[in-house]
């Protein structure tokens, strides 16, 4: 459970998805109405994706 320290956002569930299909993490976080997913690449650094 992710929570906000600031109690700002609401608390709400994380998953980690492993070398999903292209595409299938944006679609899935847009299903549940996030703003925005992180996605990585072995070796590169985290990069956050914007879906709204």
């Amino acid at each position: 459970m992710a929570l906000d320290p600031a109690c700002v956002w609401p608390a709400e569930v994380g998953v980690l998805l492993c070398d999903p299909q292209p595409g299938f993490a944006e679609a899935l976080g847009r299903e549940f109405r996030q703003n925005a997913i992180v996605g990585a690449v072995l070796g590169a650094p985290p990069e956050l994706r914007w879906l709204r």
